[in-house]
Protein backbone atom coordinates (compact mmCIF):
# COMPACT_ATOMS: atom_id res chain seq x y z
CA UNK A 1 0.00 0.00 0.00
CA UNK A 2 1.28 3.44 -0.46
CA UNK A 3 0.53 6.73 1.54
CA UNK A 4 1.25 4.67 4.79
CA UNK A 5 3.66 5.45 7.70
CA UNK A 6 6.93 4.45 7.25
CA UNK A 7 8.15 1.58 8.63
CA UNK A 8 11.86 1.55 10.08
CA UNK A 9 14.09 -1.58 11.40
CA UNK A 10 12.66 -3.88 13.72
CA UNK A 11 12.87 -3.21 17.64
CA UNK A 12 13.65 -6.18 19.67
CA UNK A 13 13.46 -6.91 23.70
CA UNK A 14 14.03 -10.24 24.82
CA UNK A 15 11.66 -13.13 23.09
CA UNK A 16 9.63 -10.00 21.11
CA UNK A 17 9.97 -8.61 17.90
CA UNK A 18 7.80 -5.46 16.85
CA UNK A 19 7.82 -3.24 14.25
CA UNK A 20 8.71 0.56 14.94
CA UNK A 21 7.04 3.84 13.01
CA UNK A 22 9.42 6.77 12.51
CA UNK A 23 8.16 9.84 13.45
CA UNK A 24 7.76 10.91 17.40
CA UNK A 25 4.07 9.34 18.62
CA UNK A 26 2.17 12.06 21.78
CA UNK A 27 1.87 11.07 25.00
CA UNK A 28 -1.89 11.42 24.03
CA UNK A 29 -1.93 9.11 21.17
CA UNK A 30 -2.27 9.41 17.67
CA UNK A 31 -5.17 8.68 15.26
CA UNK A 32 -4.68 5.70 13.19
CA UNK A 33 -3.53 5.80 9.43
CA UNK A 34 -5.89 3.58 7.63
CA UNK A 35 -3.48 2.99 4.79
CA UNK A 36 -0.99 1.99 7.21
CA UNK A 37 1.37 -0.87 6.45
CA UNK A 38 0.86 -4.60 7.53
CA UNK A 39 2.94 -7.13 8.30
CA UNK A 40 3.00 -10.91 7.65
CA UNK A 41 2.99 -13.25 10.27
CA UNK A 42 0.23 -14.00 12.79
CA UNK A 43 -0.44 -12.12 16.44
CA UNK A 44 0.44 -13.98 19.35
CA UNK A 45 -1.40 -14.10 23.11
CA UNK A 46 2.16 -11.93 24.33
CA UNK A 47 1.53 -9.28 22.21
CA UNK A 48 -1.33 -8.28 23.03
CA UNK A 49 -3.58 -6.87 26.38
CA UNK A 50 -6.47 -8.71 27.59
CA UNK A 51 -9.30 -6.76 30.20
CA UNK A 52 -12.26 -8.37 31.63
CA UNK A 53 -14.01 -11.64 30.25
CA UNK A 54 -11.35 -12.12 27.15
CA UNK A 55 -11.78 -7.91 25.72
CA UNK A 56 -8.69 -7.66 23.73
CA UNK A 57 -7.67 -3.67 24.64
CA UNK A 58 -4.65 -3.73 22.23
CA UNK A 59 -3.78 -4.64 19.15
CA UNK A 60 0.11 -4.46 17.44
CA UNK A 61 0.88 -2.13 15.10
CA UNK A 62 0.40 -3.75 11.10
CA UNK A 63 -2.83 -5.77 11.94
CA UNK A 64 -5.65 -3.69 12.45
CA UNK A 65 -7.70 -1.92 9.17
CA UNK A 66 -10.54 0.49 9.23
CA UNK A 67 -14.14 -1.37 9.89
CA UNK A 68 -17.17 -0.08 7.99
CA UNK A 69 -19.30 -0.65 11.02
CA UNK A 70 -16.96 2.31 12.59
CA UNK A 71 -13.49 1.77 14.79
CA UNK A 72 -10.84 -0.44 14.13
CA UNK A 73 -10.82 -4.24 13.34
CA UNK A 74 -8.53 -6.76 13.15
CA UNK A 75 -7.21 -8.37 10.19
CA UNK A 76 -8.49 -11.48 9.81
CA UNK A 77 -5.89 -13.69 8.61
CA UNK A 78 -3.25 -12.07 11.21
CA UNK A 79 -6.10 -12.68 14.64
CA UNK A 80 -7.78 -15.44 13.04
CA UNK A 81 -5.39 -18.17 15.38
CA UNK A 82 -5.33 -16.30 18.64
CA UNK A 83 -9.33 -16.06 18.08
CA UNK A 84 -9.35 -19.49 18.11
CA UNK A 85 -7.61 -19.89 20.70
CA UNK A 86 -9.21 -17.16 22.71
CA UNK A 87 -12.53 -18.44 22.05
CA UNK A 88 -11.99 -22.15 23.56
CA UNK A 89 -11.05 -20.24 26.34
CA UNK A 90 -14.54 -18.70 26.42
CA UNK A 91 -15.70 -21.69 27.15
CA UNK A 92 -14.80 -22.39 30.16
CA UNK A 93 -17.34 -19.49 31.38
CA UNK A 94 -20.80 -19.88 32.37
CA UNK A 95 -21.86 -17.69 29.79
CA UNK A 96 -19.09 -17.59 27.18
CA UNK A 97 -18.13 -13.82 26.67
CA UNK A 98 -18.05 -12.87 22.68
CA UNK A 99 -14.35 -12.81 21.96
CA UNK A 100 -13.47 -10.36 18.37
CA UNK A 101 -10.32 -8.13 17.84
CA UNK A 102 -12.34 -4.58 17.29
CA UNK A 103 -11.40 -1.85 18.92
CA UNK A 104 -13.57 1.60 18.73
CA UNK A 105 -13.55 4.74 17.42
CA UNK A 106 -12.15 6.61 20.31
CA UNK A 107 -8.44 3.72 19.83
CA UNK A 108 -5.48 5.44 19.51
CA UNK A 109 -1.86 4.37 18.55
CA UNK A 110 0.56 4.80 21.94
CA UNK A 111 4.42 3.89 22.10
CA UNK A 112 5.19 1.10 24.71
CA UNK A 113 7.00 2.23 27.41
CA UNK A 114 8.68 -1.24 27.60
CA UNK A 115 9.56 -1.99 24.71
CA UNK A 116 8.86 0.85 22.54
CA UNK A 117 6.42 -0.84 20.12
CA UNK A 118 3.86 0.99 18.43
CA UNK A 119 0.27 -0.25 19.07
CA UNK A 120 -3.37 0.69 18.98
CA UNK A 121 -5.29 0.89 22.56
CA UNK A 122 -8.60 1.62 23.79
CA UNK A 123 -8.81 3.66 26.71
CA UNK A 124 -8.82 2.14 30.12
CA UNK A 125 -12.29 1.79 31.50
CA UNK A 126 -13.47 4.33 34.26
CA UNK A 127 -12.87 2.76 37.71
CA UNK A 128 -15.22 4.17 40.87
CA UNK A 129 -12.59 6.46 41.95
CA UNK A 130 -12.49 7.87 38.29
CA UNK A 131 -9.87 7.98 35.72
CA UNK A 132 -9.14 11.21 33.82
CA UNK A 133 -6.78 12.37 31.31
CA UNK A 134 -3.13 10.86 31.49
CA UNK A 135 -4.35 8.37 33.63
CA UNK A 136 -6.72 6.37 31.27
CA UNK A 137 -4.04 6.23 28.50
CA UNK A 138 -2.44 2.63 27.46
CA UNK A 139 1.46 2.77 28.82
CA UNK A 140 2.25 -0.88 27.65
CA UNK A 141 1.19 -3.19 24.23
CA UNK A 142 1.08 -6.08 26.07
CA UNK A 143 0.20 -7.78 29.91
CA UNK A 144 3.71 -9.45 29.32
CA UNK A 145 5.61 -5.90 29.59
CA UNK A 146 2.71 -4.71 31.95
CA UNK A 147 3.89 -7.46 34.21
CA UNK A 148 8.00 -6.51 33.45
CA UNK A 149 7.51 -2.94 33.46
CA UNK A 150 6.26 -3.47 37.50
CA UNK A 151 9.16 -6.26 38.25
CA UNK A 152 11.39 -3.40 36.68
CA UNK A 153 10.19 -0.56 38.99
CA UNK A 154 10.24 -2.73 42.23
CA UNK A 155 13.62 -3.56 41.66
CA UNK A 156 14.62 0.06 40.97
CA UNK A 157 12.79 0.51 44.58
CA UNK A 158 14.34 -1.51 46.12
CA UNK A 159 17.92 -0.35 45.22
CA UNK A 160 17.15 3.27 46.57
CA UNK A 161 19.21 4.01 49.74
CA UNK A 162 16.24 4.39 51.89
CA UNK A 163 14.97 0.90 51.01
CA UNK A 164 18.03 -0.75 51.06
CA UNK A 165 18.67 -0.11 54.67
CA UNK A 166 15.01 -0.76 55.73
CA UNK A 167 15.73 -3.85 54.04
CA UNK A 168 19.07 -4.54 55.89
CA UNK A 169 17.55 -4.30 59.02
CA UNK A 170 14.77 -6.25 58.45
CA UNK A 171 17.44 -9.14 57.09
CA UNK A 172 19.21 -8.92 60.39
CA UNK A 173 16.06 -9.09 62.16
CA UNK A 174 15.74 -12.36 61.23
CA UNK A 175 19.35 -14.02 61.26
CA UNK A 176 19.02 -15.05 64.77
CA UNK A 177 15.70 -16.59 65.04
CA UNK A 178 15.13 -20.27 66.68
CA UNK A 179 11.93 -22.72 66.57
CA UNK A 180 9.95 -21.95 69.52
CA UNK A 181 9.17 -25.74 69.56
CA UNK A 182 12.66 -27.60 69.15
CA UNK A 183 14.66 -24.54 69.44
CA UNK A 184 16.94 -24.59 66.37
CA UNK A 185 18.06 -22.11 64.23
CA UNK A 186 15.54 -21.87 61.12
CA UNK A 187 17.13 -22.11 58.60
CA UNK A 188 15.00 -20.25 55.26
CA UNK A 189 13.69 -16.95 57.62
CA UNK A 190 10.86 -15.07 54.81
CA UNK A 191 9.50 -13.10 57.84
CA UNK A 192 10.56 -11.97 61.54
CA UNK A 193 7.55 -12.96 62.94
CA UNK A 194 8.28 -16.66 62.14
CA UNK A 195 8.26 -18.50 64.99
CA UNK A 196 8.98 -22.41 64.07
CA UNK A 197 10.98 -24.07 61.76
CA UNK A 198 8.50 -26.62 60.01
CA UNK A 199 4.97 -27.27 59.92
CA UNK A 200 5.64 -30.79 62.27
CA UNK A 201 7.07 -28.17 64.92
CA UNK A 202 4.03 -25.71 64.04
CA UNK A 203 1.54 -28.57 64.54
CA UNK A 204 3.07 -30.24 67.90
CA UNK A 205 3.39 -27.17 69.57
CA UNK A 206 -0.14 -26.16 68.79
CA UNK A 207 -1.22 -29.86 70.11
CA UNK A 208 1.06 -29.34 73.44
CA UNK A 209 -0.80 -25.83 74.42
CA UNK A 210 -4.13 -27.11 73.52
CA UNK A 211 -3.49 -30.59 75.74
CA UNK A 212 -2.18 -28.50 78.43
CA UNK A 213 -5.46 -26.31 78.44
CA UNK A 214 -7.38 -28.97 78.58
CA UNK A 215 -5.92 -30.73 81.24
CA UNK A 216 -6.60 -26.92 83.46
CA UNK A 217 -10.32 -26.88 82.56
CA UNK A 218 -10.80 -30.35 83.82
CA UNK A 219 -8.79 -29.20 86.99
CA UNK A 220 -10.92 -26.29 87.54
CA UNK A 221 -13.86 -28.80 87.30
CA UNK A 222 -12.73 -31.11 89.61
CA UNK A 223 -11.88 -28.52 92.35
CA UNK A 224 -15.93 -27.62 91.92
Amino acid sequence: MSGGNAIGPEMSHGSLTSVAVTGPIPFCGRYPNPDQLRRNHPVERREIKLGWRLQIETMPFGTYEASPAGGWSGIPGLWDPLLQELIARSKRYRTPPPVRARLSVSAREYQCRYCGAVFLGELLRKTPWGLTGKERQQRYCSDRCEVRAGWLRWRELRDLPENAARTEYRRQARANLKCARCDRPIASVSRSSRKYCSNACRVADHRARRRHCLFETRGAFREL
